[in-house]
């Protein structure tokens, strides 16, 4: 007969019974034993029943996802969700698991747990093991392993201290590695960045090098990075100085203010120990011929008869009318005429010496007696160089006076003082430039024709701008104080030689009390005493020539600011005359001093063809210069004067009027008489060629009276151009016109 079934549990809490068909399903509740009867019934109703025991057992938790290894930063935790790493494979409906978890090394590493988050927070560098702990609701549990690597980033470790630099002086090096650490031990690599112009820095590998760019202050900032790119950062102040530069700026203006004391004595100082009689244009301490002769229509060895003017400056030299031979100039340069051999001597045969000038003297009343009021001017150029610097300087100077009496002479001159100094310390180069305007007053007390002092006092201001390294450049005023005591001594004449014994004290300083920043607060004040010999021997050759060498030597010592200490200066030359051709060459040169890189010297060479003894027919002038070229400034009534504008050599243009260099001036002409012989009309072409591949090809032509009058009219006209390689040319075109009345 078939059979049904049936079961039942003897605890459903533990486990339940069901049958479906012939099929018993028992299904565990909870972990534990239960009896189990299942009873077979037929249709007659009569049954059987057998019982079994049934055991529940409790699966643990599994894992279905594994956690992966960590890296941690100390003091940087990290955050590790474990949602899904577990499962409960008997979990009944409401069943969680319960979640734990541990560190193997809590000094290394912590870990926390919440909403099935891990935080990790690394302590020390190492590695160390996490362990999450997953349990059932019946205590059966399974754990889950990862290991976590704990870094350290960069730490700036102690203070950068601020660096001092000095404008183009020697960098700042700083390694980085004693101001940096990663405790894991990890390879650093370094940056910067600079906030500020000041300084520039660069790296390489843990060196940083910190270089000055220009006065003022930056601040640097420096990162440290690991291979995983976790940095650490440290500032530091970097302060730019250029107190070194103004050291140099202070010994060049000094080196500057020895030349203000040359200057000065070479000019006032020739000017007062010389012959007041009219000059026209005379060469250093070169005299022309006794021109009081001259006046008296007498006769002087190596000169004509006639006298004339000596027209340098476009100014008579005497007011009678007479013939006049002036011939024709170089363009741009003072040129004079001596007496009826038409000889020509050019005014800037310094122009080519490192301390070259130039000078007139020009009755206003009189013949230079007592009661006369003279005027007079000079130029000169000079060079100075030390070891940190190198300048050059001009100077011009009119001056008014009178002879009081018959020993005491007053007056006073207005200078013009300029120069240009490249000064440098370190890699740093600045240049500065100073303009001064100066009052001079001076006197001469002559006691008798072997002896006379002289003396002066005078004040100047100006300015004083420098280029600035890297910045705009800065200006300040500048104010100068001068003073000199000097006297001269003949004590042996013989013949034509001369020797006196000459010397001089003097002091001068420069200061800048106001101004911007490198320009302000420069001060230099020095002294001189010097003491000297000085002789000339004018030696006759016939047909109206000379010979004439001269010479001084000099004891010299200087004090006070910059290069301080004795030394001797040695100067001379020779002018060879002939009835044709004047050449005249001249040096001076500071031959030894207690200061070795203290230098001072010059060259001048001149040469001038005059064939014509009246400035009629062809007429060459040539002049090579080496050093200061100066073109232009023998008109000393103003420096932007029309005159300094023809053939391109106004003061301006760098490239035709340089205080160094090298030229060479040529100029040919053809004087043709007019106006019934009273008028010489010459045309010329000049052509020069200078440093900076600069050269001038002009046209041009001159007019000059050959009678003075009471009134009579000059006039100069010329056309060119100036060629340049690195430039455009330009044309120009120049007239001067002079009347004289």
């Amino acid at each position: 007969e078939e059979l049904t079934y049936s079961a039942e549990s003897a605890n459903d809490a533990i486990a339940s019974a069901s049958i479906s068909g012939d099929m018993l399903t028992l299904t565990g509740v909870l972990p534990g034993k239960v009896a189990i009867h299942v009873t077979a019934t037929d249709a007659h109703g009569d049954s059987a029943t057998d019982e079994f025991e049934l055991t529940v057992v409790n699966l643990a938790p599994i894992v279905v996802m594994e956690i992966e290894n960590q890296v941690v930063t100390v003091g940087t935790p990290i955050t590790v969700s474990v949602t899904g790493v577990f499962s409960d494979p008997n979990a009944r409906p409401g069943d969680t698991l319960t979640l734990s978890t541990s560190s193997a090394d809590t000094s290394m590493a912590t870990v926390s747990l919440a909403d099935e988050t891990l935080t990790i927070d690394g302590h020390n560098p190492g590695t160390v093991v996490i362990t999450v702990t997953a349990t059932d609701v019946f205590g059966a549990s399974v754990d889950e392993e990862f290991d976590v690597k704990v870094e350290t980033m960069p730490e700036a470790v102690g203070t950068i201290a601020t660096v001092n630099l000095q404008v183009g002086g020697e960098p700042h090096q700083i390694n980085l590695s004693q101001y940096f650490i990663d405790r894991d031990g990890e390879t650093m690599t370094y940056s910067s960045s600079v906030s500020g112009s000041a300084a520039t820095v660069s790296i390489s590998g843990a060196n940083l090098t910190v270089s000055a760019y220009s006065k003022g202050s930056a601040s640097v900032t420096v990162t440290a990075a690991d291979p995983a790119n976790r940095t650490a950062q440290q500032s530091f102040d970097v302060s730019v100085s250029d107190s070194e530069l103004k050291n140099v700026a202070n010994e060049a203006l000094a080196g500057y203010a020895r030349t203000v004391l040359s200057s000065v004595a070479s000019s006032i100082g020739s000017r007062l120990e010389s012959s007041r009689l009219d000059k026209g244009l005379n060469l250093g301490m070169f005299n022309m011929a006794d021109q009081a002769a001259l006046l008296n229509g007498g006769s002087q060895a190596g000169f004509g008869a006639t006298p004339m003017p000596i027209n340098g400056f476009g100014v008579s030299a005497f007011n009678a009318p007479m013939p006049i031979t002036n011939l024709p100039q170089p363009l741009g340069m003072s040129t004079m005429a001596i007496g009826n051999q038409g000889q020509q001597s050019n005014a800037n045969a310094f122009g080519l010496s490192r301390f070259a000038s130039r000078d007139f003297s020009k009755n206003l009343n009189g013949n230079g007696g007592i009661g006369s009021w003279s005027i007079w001017g000079s130029f000169d150029s000079q060079n100075f160089e030390a070891g940190s610097y190198d300048g050059s300087a001009t100077n011009i100077y009119l001056g008014v006076d009178v002879q009081t009496n018959e020993c005491w002479l007053f007056g006073v001159s207005i200078a013009r003082n300029s120069s240009e100094t490249d000064y440098m310390s370190g890699t740093a180069t600045q240049t500065m430039e100073t303009s001064l305007t100066t009052i001079l007053p001076y006197f001469n007390y002559e006691y008798d024709e072997y002896n006379e002092v002289w003396g002066l006092l005078g004040r100047g201001s100006g300015d004083l701008d420098t280029t600035v390294v890297n910045l705009r450049g800065e200006s300040a005023d500048l104010e100068l104080n001068v003073g000199m005591l000097g006297g001269r001594k003949s004590f042996a004449t013989e013949g034509k030689l001369q020797i006196a014994l000459r010397g001089d004290i003097a002091f001068t300083e420069l200061s800048t009390p106001s101004g911007d920043g490198s320009a302000e607060g420069l001060s230099a004040g020095v002294n001189r005493v010097r003491l000297g010999l000085e002789g000339s021997l004018q030696n006759d050759t016939g047909n109206g020539g000379s010979v004439t060498p001269y010479g001084e030597i000099a004891l010299r010592n200087d004090g006070g600011d910059g290069l301080t200490g004795s030394g001797i200066e040695v100067a001379g030359g020779v002018r060879i005359s002939t009835a044709a051709l004047d050449i005249e060459a001249r040096g001076r040169t500071l031959v030894s001093h207690a200061a070795d890189d203290f230098n001072e010297s010059g060259i001048s060479l001149s040469a001038t063809i005059n064939p014509s003894a009246n400035g009629t027919g062809f007429s060459l002038s040539v002049m090579p210069s080496w050093g200061s070229t100066s073109q232009s400034e023998n008109v000393i009534f103003t420096e932007q004067a029309t005159l300094q504008m023809l053939g391109g050599r106004n003061r301006g243009d760098s490239s035709m009027s340089s205080l160094s260099g090298r030229a060479l001036d040529t100029q040919l002409g053809y004087g043709l008489l007019i106006a019934n012989d009273r008028v010489l009309f010459t045309p010329y072409v000049d052509y020069r060629t200078g440093s900076f591949d600069t050269s001038t090809m002009s046209f041009g032509a001159e007019v000059q009276p050959l009678e003075q009058l009471s009134t009579d009219f000059e006039m100069r006209f010329e056309v060119g151009r100036v060629l340049r390689s690195s430039q455009p040319s330009e044309n120009q075109v120049g007239l001067t016109a002079l009347m004289r009345f």
